[in-house]
């Protein structure tokens, strides 16, 4: 996760991991956070670990969400490791940061054994 950190802080993205960042939404940002890891199909020794990217803007720049959601995508096509896995959460409010937050689900795709 800290080489996919490092790439994305390397493009000018501001990121953090779950948990780093609490204080009020002022400028978009991204959290990145490892889900489930499982294995391939017809292999133990084979899989993946689902990767949420999470993205933030602030609640008064609903209008910067998609062009930042796409930002981000097109950023991660260079990104070898991660496989886009086709899931997109819709824009909610979070109130405990003062935001709107969306995210992106990747596959990071590694072996297990």
């Amino acid at each position: 996760m800290t080489a996919l950190y490092d790439f994305l802080i390397a493009l000018g993205f501001d990121v953090y991991f779950v948990g780093q960042k609490t204080s009020d939404c002022t400028s978009n940002y991204v959290v990145i956070r490892d889900g489930i890891t499982s294995a391939q199909y017809d292999s133990f020794n084979v899989g993946y670990t689902l990767v949420d990217i999470i993205l933030y803007v602030p609640r008064n720049a609903n209008s910067q969400m998609l062009p930042f959601k796409q930002q981000i995508k097109d950023a991660l096509k260079a990104y070898k490791p991660l496989k886009y896995a086709g899931i997109e959460t819709g824009t909610v409010p979070d109130d405990s940061v003062k935001g709107l937050t969306s995210s992106i689900t990747y596959m990071w795709l590694k072996p297990l054994i």
